[in-house]
C-alpha cells in the first residue's frame, strides 16, 4: 500500500490501484503461485498499471486543454449533494445494497448474490440503509 501511495500520491487512488492489481492477481493466481518472487510480480504489475492509469490522465488533461471542459455538465442538486454526502456517511454494508438496488437496478436476490450473503441480510441491510439515510437527510433538512 505504501508503494502505491507514492507513486499516486493520495490515499484513495492508492486504494484503488491496489485491489485493480489485487484483481489482476487473483485472475492469473495460476501462474503466479510458482513464480519466484510473487511480491516482485505484483509491484511490477502495480507500477504498469498506474502508469496506464497516468497515461490516461495525461491524454485527458491534453484532450481538455484542447477541446475545452464539457459546457453540458449540470451543477448536481442540493439534494443529489445530500443524499452523496449521506450516502458516505452510512456503512459500508448499507451502502453497497441501497447502491446496487436502487442505483444499479437489482433485486433484493441479485444484490444478495453479488454481495455473497444471504437474501434475509441483504433486505435487512436495504431496510437499516433507508433508515440511515431518512435520519441522516431528517437531520440535515432541520439544520
Amino acid at each position: 500500500m505504501r508503494y502505491a501511495s507514492s507513486l499516486t500520491g493520495n490515499r484513495g487512488d492508492a486504494e484503488e490501484l491496489v485491489q485493480e492489481v489485487f484483481a489482476k492477481a487473483w485472475q492469473h493466481w495460476s501462474g503466479i503461485r510458482g513464480h519466484r518472487s510473487p511480491e516482485a510480480w505484483v509491484r511490477t504489475v502495480l507500477f504498469r498499471t498506474w502508469v496506464t492509469w497516468w497515461r490516461k490522465d495525461v491524454a485527458r488533461t491534453r484532450a481538455h486543454r484542447r477541446h475545452g471542459m464539457p459546457a453540458d455538465v449540470p451543477e448536481p442538486s442540493i439534494d443529489h449533494v445530500l443524499i452523496v454526502s449521506a450516502l458516505r456517511v452510512i456503512p459500508a454494508s448499507q451502502r453497497e445494497a441501497i447502491l446496487l438496488h436502487y442505483e444499479q437496478g437489482m433485486s433484493v436476490k441479485q444484490v444478495a448474490a453479488v454481495s455473497s450473503i444471504p437474501v434475509s441480510s441483504a433486505r435487512a441491510r436495504l431496510v437499516r440503509g433507508r433508515r440511515s439515510l431518512a435520519e441522516l437527510l431528517r437531520d440535515e433538512n432541520t439544520r
